[in-house]
């Protein structure tokens, strides 16, 4: 069976710790911990390692990326830092260094998600890491000039396997120190918009040009390696539609197909979010960076946050939900009932919720009803004991 592939970048990780599972994972209900050891890492250098080599080392993905780039960018804050200071803007020198400029949104590195498949059908984990190393390589040859994978870490605890890319953009300041510049960098690599009889903006820009073909290297990476994919439905054209097209110029029947087809997926993750708005606000920064950039990002940031968010349901129904209603009936503080009540009303339908509450209302009333009757039974012969003694 052909599987989906799934391509999305973004920053909204600003310190990696993600990727190497360096927060408290107990926390994070879609991560299954006793497979966290069979994740994998890449790192600039050409250093790959377990999961436990990573941590019997003592290495964290945040303070490797640190490393890279004080050793990349050091010489252009420093720059920065003396222009500051001849412009009598000392202040801003408490903010140029090497920390805040990885963690700005501007200049921090881009995470990249590359998948096959979803929970219903995937491809295997190593497998996929061999084809995320060779697209690794074949990015370097490409574009390594300009933009630089930084590491790499393929996820298997979680509910479909996928691999996080973090690379940075680089390019030249005017005195020729390396800096971050992702419009700089894609302009040396000679990397045009789509329509350059247009202006660029927000739908006409060279990182679409980039992205499209950064895909397309994947793409005939994973049929190189015999995965079956599904085809790109944004390049499939009906005899209808070609004859249709064959009056408008080739450049511009092709972006208007792909932005009606991208419209069509846009309009239903619209109507699911409108219908889910804790989806939508438990995702929103994501949701909105990706549909900054382009519609490409947008549709697969929800497709796979759906998918993820669908493993946590499936996670729920099988292994949990008994549990969370065991602790429902058990739970003396107001706080964590409604605690409780909130996960569950989250990852059920609300059909479900409302049938569960019902029980857990039922089983609560009669719990109350056992305290009342066994309080009754002791007290009673008490109440006798001192009747009687009265009557004496």
């Amino acid at each position: 069976m052909a599987v989906r592939v799934s391509f999305v970048t973004g920053r909204a990780d600003k310190s990696g710790k993600h990727n190497d599972r360096n927060f408290a994972t107990e926390k994070a209900g879609h991560i299954d911990r006793t497979r966290t050891d069979e994740n994998r890492y890449w790192l600039y250098g050409d250093k790959e390692f377990t999961h436990t080599e990573l941590q019997q080392a003592g290495i964290t993905l945040e303070k490797q990326e640190q490393q890279f780039y004080k050793d990349t960018f050091a010489e252009h804050l420093a720059y920065q830092r003396r222009r500051n200071k001849e412009n009598h803007h000392r202040e801003r020198n408490a903010k140029t260094t090497i920390d805040n400029y990885r963690k700005n949104a501007r200049s921090r590195p881009e995470d990249v998600i590359l998948q096959l498949g979803n929970i219903k059908e995937m491809i295997g984990s190593d497998e996929l890491w061999k084809i995320a190393k060779e697209y690794r390589e074949a990015f370097e040859e490409a574009y390594g000039s300009h933009c630089k994978i930084v590491n790499m870490s393929l996820h298997v605890d979680e509910a479909t396997p996928h691999v996080h890319m973090r690379r940075v953009w680089i390019s030249d300041d005017e005195i020729g120190n390396k800096m971050v510049a992702q419009e700089k960098a894609l302009n040396a690599l000679g990397i045009e918009r789509p329509d350059i009889e247009r202006a660029s903006g927000r739908f006409n820009n060279a990182k679409m040009t980039f992205t499209r073909a950064e895909r397309d290297l994947f793409r005939g990476i994973c049929a190189n390696h015999g995965v079956e994919l599904e085809p790109d439905g944004s390049r499939l054209l009906s005899e209808e539609e070609k004859a249709f097209g064959k009056h408008l110029p080739i450049r511009e029947y092709k972006l208007r197909k792909r932005e009606e087809g991208m419209k069509h997926h846009i309009d239903r993750i619209a109507r699911f979010m409108s219908e889910n708005p804790t989806f939508k606000g438990a995702y929103k920064e994501v949701i909105a960076e990706a549909k900054e950039k382009s519609n490409d990002e947008y549709v697969d940031t929800v497709m796979n946050l759906f998918d993820q968010e669908m493993a946590i349901m499936a996670s729920v129904h099988s292994k949990s939900q008994e549990l969370l209603i065991r602790s429902l009936v058990k739970a003396e503080e107001e706080k964590t009932k409604k605690e409780l009540l909130e996960i569950l009303r989250r990852h059920t339908s609300k059909e479900t919720f409302a049938k569960i509450k019902a029980e857990f209302d039922a089983e609560r009333i009669s719990k109350s009803k056992t305290k009342e009757t066994d309080k009754h039974e002791k007290t009673e012969p008490k109440k006798r004991r001192t009747e009687e003694g009265s009557e004496v």
